[in-house]
């Protein structure tokens, strides 16, 4: 049986001035995390990474707290930064996805990630 990866962006976060790690949802991200939450409750999701920032971790905080799973951080689901090319984001993110697929054989797998790196793994 193949691996089935659910890949996510982080909900909206909050607007004003944070440091980009702990900028925290808005109240429309909360609601949508609420919302992820729901929609993946039948899914039988096995296992959920996320990014360590603070919006990706909000985002499947509800979700894992309903399915009693904790998500596993991998530094490597970060945002992209302003010095990392475009073909750095996608090695960096397609190493990391195999790592995961390999470590959950036949599993359902949340990822929670970013807008940017997601463009690396497209």
């Amino acid at each position: 049986m193949m691996t089935e990866l659910f890949v996510i962006r982080h909900a909206t976060p909050e607007d004003g001035d944070f440091p980009n790690r702990e900028r925290p949802l808005g109240e429309l991200g909360r609601r949508q995390a609420d919302g992820l939450a729901e929609w993946l409750a039948g899914k039988g999701i096995d296992a959920v990474y996320t990014s360590p920032f603070r919006r990706a971790m909000e985002t499947v905080e509800p979700f894992c707290r309903t399915a009693d799973l904790q998500a596993q951080v991998l530094e490597n689901l970060r945002e992209s930064t302003k010095y990392e090319l475009l073909p750095e984001v996608r090695t960096r993110m397609v190493e990391t996805v195999q790592h995961i697929v390999d470590a959950n054989p036949g599993e359902r797998v949340v990822v929670c990630t970013h807008g940017g790196t997601l463009w690396g793994l497209i």
